[in-house]
């Protein structure tokens, strides 16, 4: 069966270190015969968080150092125009197909107010990126804006750096060599609806880069990959990001794969275990995906719950999506 490496690291704000550990990744993913190294959310770079006077640096932590203070006050992100190409010479080089996370830059509006200082804004894409052949993207619709300060967690405002995607263009499976890919992206899981149409779709596999806080990690990571995988009858991957990423910033890690039936594997989680690659604050999950099925791609394992459980569709009494 085809193989798919799953990789968690911790990113910083530097492109050029996490480009390093991405060409390990790639390397030691390749030298396992892998098909398809999948990145997190934002492997180019995380930045440290503003901290704003109406509140404590604890409470304002986000991917693109997003908060709710005034825009101005945003870290400008960094120069990445060398890596996204970059990636694309590491899928080349180690002949594997690469899916990451990316901040893509967003030009700024013609005639915009001059006055107004605060670093452009940033795309949330989730790219996949083959050795030959065009790439595909996926821009994250749902922006992370939540205020979790009452239970100890942090306040985030992903929208004030990042704009969201736009139309169902972008909810088109991907043809891979482990199956038909539905990219998503971190907060998207939340939201069965992209899942649901990406699986009606003709999706075997669905992906979720992630760079999932510590406390909503720790209460609904694994709850909420797993029902993905048993409401579509799909595999899910997500690779994440782990541990201290920038001041005000930390990631709670446990990259995953569950398959169609909600099994989860078993040397997916800590580095250590049997089944990872470990070097320093990396992690690399190798799992079999796809195969030589009757129907779904070629899966035998989508094919076998898709036939033993049918999933009957009542769109005569409510919308298909």
């Amino acid at each position: 069966m085809p193989l798919a490496a799953v990789a968690q690291f911790r990113a910083t704000a530097s492109p050029a270190r996490n480009l390093a550990l991405i060409s390990h990744l790639a390397r030691v993913a390749a030298s396992h015969s892998a098909g398809v190294l999948f990145l997190p959310e934002a492997s180019d770079y995380i930045l440290p968080a503003p901290a704003p006077a109406s509140s404590s640096p604890a409470d304002n932590t986000a991917i693109t150092a997003t908060s709710s203070s005034a825009p101005a006050s945003r870290p400008a992100p960094p120069d990445t125009s060398d890596f996204v190409p970059a990636i694309h010479a590491l899928a080349r080089k180690y002949n594997i197909c690469i899916s990451i996370g990316v901040h893509e830059p967003v030009a700024s509006t013609a005639g915009a107010d001059p006055a107004n200082t605060a670093p452009p804004k940033t795309k949330n894409v989730s790219l996949y990126i083959p050795p030959t052949g065009p790439s595909s993207r996926y821009e994250k619709l749902h922006l992370f804006d939540v205020d979790l300060r009452s239970t100890g967690g942090p306040l985030i405002q992903e929208s004030n750096s990042t704009i969201p995607g736009t139309g169902e263009s972008a909810l088109i499976p991907v043809p891979t060599p482990i199956g038909n890919l539905g990219q998503l992206i971190c907060f998207d899981l939340r939201f069965p609806e992209p899942a649901l149409r990406l699986r009606r779709l003709g999706a075997t596999v669905l992906s979720y880069p992630s760079a999932f806080t510590v406390p909503t990690g720790s209460a609904h990571w694994d709850v909420l990959l797993r029902a993905r995988a048993i409401e579509n009858q799909c595999w899910v991957v997500a690779a994440a990001q782990v541990g201290r990423n920038a001041a005000g910033r930390e990631s709670y890690g446990g990259a995953i794969v569950v398959d169609p039936w909600g099994g989860v594997s078993e040397d997916e989680v800590l580095e250590g275990k049997e089944g990872w690659e470990v070097g320093g604050e990396m992690g690399l999950c190798l799992v079999e995906i796809g195969g030589q099925g009757e129907v779904d791609e070629g899966d035998p394992e989508v094919d076998k719950v898709r036939r033993e459980v049918p999933l009957r569709r009542r769109n005569d009494v409510y919308p298909e999506i």
